[in-house]
Order: C-alpha cells, then sequence, then structure tokens
C-alpha cells in the first residue's frame, strides 16, 4: 500500500461517517427477492457492501439488518497507510481487503474481499474473524459474487476465539467479491482475515485451520500440510 492513504474513505459518500436516524421512505427498488428499498437503504447498502449487493439480498438478510438497525448506526471504515497486518484496509496487487462496522447496541462487522482483476484459480478460500475481547453475536452472512454469479455460504468453524468461512470462488465473471458478516457484541477488538488457494485444493484443505493471532493476517493458522496452498494476505482489524 502506499503510504500517505490516510483518508482515501472521505471520497466515499459523506453519510457513512456518523449517521443515527433513518426513517423507512418509499419503495426506491425491489430487488430478485421481493425485497423493497428505499433510496437511503440502497445507496447504504452499495457503500457498505458492492455495488450489486442490494439486487441480491434477501429479506432475511434485510431483516437481520434492520434488527440490528444497521441503517441507523454509527458507520466506520477508515483506511491506513500501514503496509503490515494490523489496519483496517489491506491492498495487494490482486485484491483488497476492507472491514467495516456499524454500531448501535450491537455492531453489524463485515470483511469485504474485492478483486482488482478475475482470480486464475477458483478453488475454496478461506474469510473469517479473530475476537479479541471480543464476542460474536451470530453469524448474519456470508456471500461469494460475480457478474455472473452469486451464492451464500454456511460451511462455518467457530468457537469463542473466531469464526471463519470456506467459500467457493465464484467458478465464472469478473468483479469477484466475497463478504462476511457477523453480528458482534460492542467492545474488544476484531481481526479479519481473507485466504485465497493458489491451487485447486480440496474442500478438507481449506478447512484445516486453527484460529491465532500468530495466523495468516492474525486469523487463520493452518496446519503444515495446508499452509503452503494459500496466499498469506495480511488482515484488518477494527475496534468495536
Amino acid at each position: 500500500m502506499k503510504k500517505g492513504m490516510k483518508v482515501l474513505f472521505v471520497g466515499l459518500l459523506v453519510f457513512l461517517g456518523c449517521i443515527t436516524v433513518n426513517a423507512k421512505g418509499k419503495v426506491y427498488y425491489v430487488n430478485e427477492n421481493g425485497v423493497e428499498l428505499d433510496q437511503y437503504e440502497y445507496v447504504f447498502l452499495q457503500n457498505f457492501y458492492f455495488d450489486t449487493f442490494p439486487e441480491h439480498i434477501t429479506q432475511e438478510q434485510y431483516n437481520t439488518l434492520i434488527e440490528n438497525d444497521f441503517f441507523n448506526g454509527t458507520v466506520s471504515r477508515v483506511t491506513s497507510s500501514d503496509e503490515g497486518t494490523k489496519s483496517d484496509f489491506h491492498v495487494t496487487n490482486a485484491k483488497t481487503l476492507t472491514i467495516s462496522k456499524s454500531c448501535g447496541q450491537t455492531c453489524t462487522v463485515a470483511l469485504q474481499a474485492d478483486w482488482t482483476y478475475d482470480p486464475a484459480v477458483r478453488s475454496y478460500d478461506d474469510i473469517g474473524f479473530y475476537f479479541l475481547g471480543s464476542s460474536m453475536s451470530y453469524h448474519a452472512f456470508t456471500v461469494s459474487s460475480s457478474t455472473s454469479y452469486y451464492q451464500t455460504f454456511n460451511n462455518i468453524i467457530s468457537n469463542s476465539s473466531g469464526f471463519g468461512n470456506t467459500v467457493a470462488l465464484a467458478p465464472t465473471g469478473s468483479n469477484v467479491t466475497v463478504a462476511s458478516t457477523l453480528i458482534m457484541n460492542t467492545g474488544g477488538h476484531v481481526y479479519g482475515s481473507y485466504q485465497h488457494a493458489m491451487q485447486s485444493i480440496p474442500f478438507s484443505t481449506a478447512q484445516d485451520y486453527i484460529f491465532s493471532l500468530g495466523g495468516y493476517g492474525h486469523v487463520f493458522l493452518f496446519s503444515n500440510s495446508s499452509i503452503g496452498y494459500f496466499d498469506g494476505m495480511g488482515g484488518v482489524d477494527i475496534a468495536l
């Protein structure tokens, strides 16, 4: 990451800074699942996640966000000039990893990996979190997406130390994105990591890990037989 990139997020719509009041407006968009969004919600989802996310969100996912006051929370996503593994925004030539939160009585925490170019290998990847003085209420949803693919995943390994989900990377299409959302209790710290398999691997290899601050991205500590398959991308973190 280039030095001096401290406030790139300022250009990402000012409304994502501190928003506390949002009354449901008139229907602006109805997606493929029949979910009705007002204009504020539609734009909010595009900026918190990715441009096509409002097209695919399910009623269950929307209800989860509403129940946790997502659209009324105080949102934080700040860029960092750190090139190591401790920041809220980590960039490589291939992909960008971002962690965001919208907090009220609970925090909706989203970890998102956006591919800069189409990945050559599309196998099983891992996305997950390490909890440091923090605790998860529940998993909201994890999606793998591209211009021609959208799928949710629940291949979960979870305990009091962390949460991981193994996803199949979109087999076709461009603008590849993987995103995972947790509902967290306030307080403490959460680390996020996305690990890409550099060659085709079996599902069991992708799930051969434990949670550790000493692991890839301060989250995934793979076994000796599995570690060589993953790219070791640096992680991100955020205080709750």
